[in-house]
């Protein structure tokens, strides 16, 4: 992220989130988020086709994109509902 000109959240923002969406598992929910990151295959394959959202670390690398597109988490119920800001 620092290469793309984001600048990176604090580890224990990421932590937060990720046990926020997804308790720290690798799941997929019945409304198609994946992983970690709970990234909606609905919304983003269209944007990543090839990336493999059950993969925990292409999970990662895929919320490393989004979170640099849309310029921090807000894309994640997380952070829009103030739980890891």
């Amino acid at each position: 992220l620092d290469d793309a000109g984001v600048t990176p959240p604090p580890l224990e923002q990421t932590e937060c989130l990720i046990r926020h969406e997804s308790g720290g598992r690798n799941v997929v929910t019945p409304t198609g988020d994946h992983g970690p990151f709970q990234i909606n295959r609905r919304t983003w394959q269209p944007v990543f086709p090839d990336a493999d959202l059950d993969d925990p670390v292409t999970n990662g690398a895929v919320a490393a994109e989004v979170y640099r597109r849309a310029g921090g988490w807000s894309p994640w119920v997380g952070a829009r509902v103030g739980r890891c800001a």
